[in-house]
């Protein structure tokens, strides 16, 4: 055993359930070991089980179909370009870790992690919806910019075209003034 009371174990697991992430650790051979009420819901959202052994994670999360926040999907979706990310069908979006940790008594448990990243991601897609309306804007401007370039050549063109029909106006004029003075 773990050399834990009654009520140390009561406190234990009401300290790892009070975690914001989903946490699951698994003994060397893949069961569970110890577990958060939040890695049993997300789990059953996902596989629609209980979660009891380590591969049953690796298999639901293979399995999730790849797609984006506008998919018409039912059910959780790995998120396309973002790694080990995933959305499930309360809108919220959890990123998946594993690793692994040896315990002082030398064995080995494999730690499966989702980490809550639904705010973050959201930042992550207005970001990417801001920049898309800059490059709109940017373009528009850019077609401003050279619009603008045109009509300032033209502007220079009519007034280099103004001033020597003023000049040759006003050398006509000097001609037929000196021709009347004859």
């Amino acid at each position: 055993g773990s050399g834990l009371v009654g009520s140390e174990m009561c406190i234990r697991d009401r300290a790892i359930d009070s975690l914001p992430s989903a946490i699951c650790w698994f003994t060397e051979e893949g069961t569970v070991k110890l577990c958060n009420l939040q890695m049993y819901r997300l789990f059953r959202m996902l596989a629609g089980r209980d979660l009891q052994m380590y591969t049953e994670i690796c298999t639901a999360l293979e399995d999730c179909p790849e797609g984006n926040t506008n998919s018409r999907q039912i059910g959780v979706i790995r998120l396309s370009g973002e790694r080990q990310t995933y959305l499930f069908p309360d809108g919220s979006v959890w990123k998946y870790s594993r690793k692994e940790i040896a315990a002082s008594d030398g064995r080995c448990y494999i730690e499966a992690m989702f980490s809550n990243v639904t705010g973050l991601y959201e930042k992550h897609l207005e970001l990417r919806r801001q920049t898309e309306q800059l490059k709109l804007i940017s373009r528009e401007l850019k077609k401003l910019s050279e619009h603008v370039l045109e009509l300032t050549r033209e502007s220079e063109i009519l007034a280099a075209k103004t001033r020597l029909h003023d000049r040759i106006g006003c050398l006509l004029y000097t001609s037929d003034a000196a021709d009347d003075g004859e």
